[in-house]
């Protein structure tokens, strides 16, 4: 009974073990791919934006996340109109409550409706800028 119930509990330690040194393997990938991309952030790249406050979420780095921030910050003006600004607007938005983000969000999805964009789309967008705002 007692080897039955150690060999239980050695297996669930082992996987834990395992799992614990594949969370180190790709948490160090991931800090790697994300040093590489903080070396090219632009305004012009909302996506890429875009997966570095995902990045921030799990890696809780506030120093990337800020600089993701003062890079969005400095350039609201060459913010192209697309799905991903309303959702990097909106993103922003949760972490710093600045009105403009949501006002210009808002802007740009009524500029997308115009523009014909795909209403499933438009729907999720729309979806994430009332779920963070």
């Amino acid at each position: 009974q007692e080897i039955l119930r150690l060999c239980r509990e050695y297996g669930e330690c082992r996987v834990e073990a395992e799992r614990m040194e594949e969370a180190r393997r790709v948490k160090n990938a991931l800090e790697s791919v994300c040093a590489m991309a903080r070396q090219r952030l632009d305004i012009s790249d909302p996506a890429l934006l875009l997966a570095l406050l995902d990045a921030c979420e799990v890696t809780r780095d506030e120093g990337m996340l800020q600089e993701v921030l003062d890079v969005v910050g400095r350039n609201l003006d060459r913010l192209a109109v697309s799905a991903e600004s309303v959702k990097l607007l909106a993103c922003c938005y949760y972490y710093v409550e600045e009105e403009e983000c949501v006002e210009r969000a808002g802007r740009m999805l009524e500029e997308l409706r115009k523009m014909g964009r795909g209403e499933e789309e438009l729907a999720d967008v729309e979806t994430i800028l009332e779920e963070l705002t």
